[in-house]
């Protein structure tokens, strides 16, 4: 035996261990092929590991499968002792963690994470797909219901997202707000969007914007801006300011990011609040609206003959005497 040679048994070829009957092999440890084989025939056989106290913890089936008792975890030999990948047998959860350096030593931060009791949690990308110099596969993420139908389909040759479809329920996308409310809902069941919010604006800019409340009438002024008009049955009337009374408005033009400081939103169709100047004439449900001399507000139209090319729209609620807002009709006309 080497002198370098661990002390311990020393075979030449294998050690081979029978049934009780001594006349099949359950057990060989071969040298020549550094292998070893557990089983005989007509019954599945199995390697087991334990722990410190002599309880089974790990077992290597015949049939292929790998039954752990608690975690399986993978590392690197990069970090020692850092967990990168782990298999949690008891919660059904699987994590993927990077390494971290911190005042305390590297440690591992889960990137992603598959709860079979919580939703995923995922801290970086996920790719999926892909290839190199145009030799590859095209991604495709299947999100599945508890019939192992697809559900949302995400698909990267394509660039297409499908929700739903035949013999599955119904595609549907829903916004909420900070506070949880729904206000934006796409039905593929119906076809429709669903816009919590009232009218349709496109963003102008206007003359002393921070004067421009919201509800005022406005016209177009000489440089192309828009202003408060003060004029009666003006044919320059662009619209209304939204945004007063509540209703804000379900889709803006002409908007990149923010909104501009010297830009407002100009209700060009749907419900919005107008201020009505009612002493110029009492105003009644339907009555159609115009501009009027009184700065930013809208009048009862009285005149017919003049009011071609000046309709803002019609009032929803009557406004019998002074100033005030009231819900109406854009239909600029």
């Amino acid at each position: 035996m080497p002198d370098n040679f661990p002390t311990g048994i020393l075979v030449q070829d294998a050690v081979v261990v029978t049934d009780s009957a001594g006349q099949e092999a359950t057990i060989r440890l071969d040298g020549d092929t550094a292998g070893v084989t557990v089983g005989r025939s007509g019954q599945q056989s199995m390697l087991k590991m334990q722990d410190s106290s002599r309880n089974d913890q790990v077992w290597l089936m015949g049939n292929g499968d790998v039954v752990l008792n608690g975690s399986l975890w993978c590392g690197s030999l990069l970090t020692p002792g850092v967990r990168t990948f782990r298999f949690a047998g008891a919660n059904g959860d699987i994590s993927v963690a990077a390494p971290m350096a911190t005042s305390q030593g590297t440690v591992s931060y889960n990137v992603l994470a598959f709860h079979s009791r919580h939703p995923v949690t995922m801290r970086a990308t996920l790719l999926v797909g892909g290839g190199v110099n145009g030799h590859g596969t095209g991604g495709a993420l299947h999100l599945k219901d508890f019939s192992g139908d697809t559900g949302i389909l995400m698909d990267g040759s394509t660039a297409t997202i499908t929700l739903g479809g035949a013999g599955r329920a119904s595609g549907k996308i829903v916004v909420r707000n900070g506070a949880g409310a729904e206000t934006v809902r796409l039905d593929g069941q119906q076809g429709d969007i669903v816009l919590q919010n009232a009218d349709f604006a496109e963003d102008f800019p206007v003359q002393e914007a921070a004067l421009v409340e919201p509800g005022m009438v406005m016209e177009i002024a000489d440089d192309g801006t828009l202003r408060p008009c003060d004029t009666a049955y003006s044919t320059r009337v662009a619209g209304i300011v939204s945004g007063a009374g509540g209703c804000k408005p379900a889709i803006v033009l002409g908007r990149e990011g923010d909104q501009a400081p010297d830009s407002k939103p100009i209700a060009l169709n749907g419900k919005v609040y107008c201020w009505v100047d009612a002493d110029l004439g009492s105003v009644l449900v339907g009555d159609l609206l115009t501009s009027s001399a009184t700065r930013g507000h809208a009048m009862k139209v009285t005149d017919p003959s003049r009011a071609f090319g000046a309709v803002l729209g019609k009032a929803l609620a009557p406004l019998h005497t002074g100033r005030g807002l009231i819900p109406m009709i854009v239909t600029m006309q």
